[in-house]
């Protein structure tokens, strides 16, 4: 089945599903304790179902990429973003760019095939601050072992022949195309806004992993989130200027395509008809 695209600027959009993450509810996490997890959960399963997403874009400069996803790095339960480009007709060699959020496995794995770059003609753009911490050893020292995985990710893409990295600042990446600093999930995490004037696109990475909870209370975080508080900065950020200046939203894990409405003293993510 294709995917139905919405229409930002000069871009056409298709999300692009990688396969399903389940997250459990013990990694979220709150200033307030338990207690107000607790209240925001209700009477929630045990785990957090949530999409793992990439983004098609096809501009005045051919097709693009937002994230990749996982590839076959993480196992045959990812990898459905490459059978999603297949059925929209496009083939690996198409891909003139790839733009990322940031370098956690399931948005940057998908870039290689075994020991080659999955998208030979794709020049892959990456946050600078992002790439310049993961390629820090001082900085991998001062992270604890198990949060460590996107060293090892930044690793393994520069040393896979044919994959061509440049590093991107924020600010205008393309026609119509912004990269927004979003930090704090991880150091150089990074949004891209889509098109100009009224009705634009943000597609915000990892600001918001469980739709249905954080923009209610955007203090609530994951486990994810390297520097947790600037994390909760940056969803406080990305959700008011959704909200104030009228922008659809679509992020790594997102089901789909948003709107930002004010809700009491927090938000709610609503199904978006705009931009079709």
């Amino acid at each position: 089945m294709r995917a139905h695209p919405v229409r930002a600027g000069v871009y056409t959009i298709t999300r692009l599903v990688d396969g399903i993450f389940k997250a459990p509810v013990s990694a979220l996490m709150h200033p307030e304790g338990a207690g107000r997890i607790a209240d925001l959960l209700g009477e929630s399963a045990d785990t957090i179902p949530m999409p793992v997403n990439g983004f098609l874009l096809e501009g005045p400069d051919g097709l693009s990429l937002v994230d990749v996803g996982c590839g076959t790095v993480w196992g045959d339960t990812y990898g459905s973003l490459r059978r999603a480009l297949d059925v929209q007709g496009v083939e690996p060699g198409d891909i003139n760019r790839i733009y990322l959020t940031h370098l956690h496995g399931d948005h940057a794995y998908g870039l290689v095939d075994g020991e080659s770059a999955y998208f030979p003609n794709a020049e892959v753009l990456v946050p600078a601050s992002e790439l310049a911490f993961y390629t820090d050893a001082a900085a991998r020292a001062h992270v604890p072992e198990g949060r460590r995985g996107a060293f090892d990710v930044a690793a393994r893409l520069l040393a896979t022949p044919g994959l061509r990295l440049r590093t991107i600042e924020p600010g205008n990446v393309a026609e119509e195309l912004c990269c927004l600093a979003l930090p704090g999930h991880t150091p150089g995490h990074s949004g891209y806004r889509i098109g100009a004037g009224d009705w634009g696109l943000l597609l915000w990475g990892d600001v918001v992993h469980a739709e249905a909870l954080q923009p209610q209370d955007p203090a609530l975080g994951f486990t994810f989130d390297l520097d947790p508080e600037t994390a909760r900065e940056s969803r406080r950020k990305a959700l008011a200027l959704a909200a104030e200046e009228k922008l659809v939203i679509s992020g790594g894990h997102i089901d789909g395509f948003r709107l930002v409405m004010r809700d009491g003293e927090g938000y709610r993510l609503v199904p978006s008809s705009f931009l079709a």
